[in-house]
């Protein structure tokens, strides 16, 4: 899972625009697997694709667009007001996730930082801060951050019911084990009373 680029854009609030009409307002970006001479292309056809994307959506609508020229998908939040956000990911990246990231740079307060999924995840101050703590998708969503918990409370229980079950066996076993040796010993004493009863002492 990868998050390569976050963009906020404003435009027009009409039905549809122009691609050069749409204003990338701030952008960052995280191109760490593209090689070095390659990357301000890479950049470059991620921004043309923001504005593309950017102008084709109705305003006040959600959408997530396939951009195979980039090997990227693009999530874009347009508001009714035509100010927007867009976030570029992988086929892997929970969408939304990356819808959670969009919304929270478009409702944020200018000059306050974005408030984190977690405790432990620091607020984030600006896009450039969260290309990095967003590469994990539960830091930007609270509900995948309780379906990862789901998950790992499941497996915990899963691993318990096995050890019960196994620890059941085993007590099968012993159960089995016992009762071989009770019927081996009542078997031991029968034989030794008639044994003992043929020599009796006078």
């Amino acid at each position: 899972m990868r998050l390569s680029a976050i963009a906020i854009f404003h435009r027009a609030p009409t039905e549809t625009v122009e691609p050069d009409s749409v204003q990338i307002m701030e952008s960052a970006f995280n191109l760490a697997a593209v090689p070095f001479w390659d990357k301000k292309k890479v950049e470059e056809l991620i921004l043309q694709g923001f504005r593309i994307c950017g102008a084709r959506i109705p305003p006040g609508t959600i959408h997530s667009v396939r951009y195979p020229e980039a090997q990227h998908t693009f999530h874009i939040v347009l508001q009714a007001s035509g100010k927007g956000c867009v976030v570029a990911t992988d086929a892997e990246y929970p969408s939304r996730s990356a819808v959670s990231i969009a919304y929270k740079f478009l409702n944020r307060v200018p000059g306050q930082p974005v408030s984190a999924a977690t405790a432990t995840t620091p607020a984030v101050q600006n896009l450039h801060d969260a290309i990095t703590v967003y590469q994990d998708p539960v830091q930007a969503d609270k509900i995948s951050l309780l379906q990862r918990e789901l998950e790992e409370v499941h497996r915990v229980m899963e691993e318990n019911i096995e050890r019960v079950l196994r620890r059941g066996e085993q007590i099968d076993d012993l159960i089995a084990r016992s009762n071989k040796l009770s019927d081996a010993s009542k078997a031991f004493y029968q034989r030794t009373k008639k044994m003992n009863s043929c020599c009796t002492l006078l």
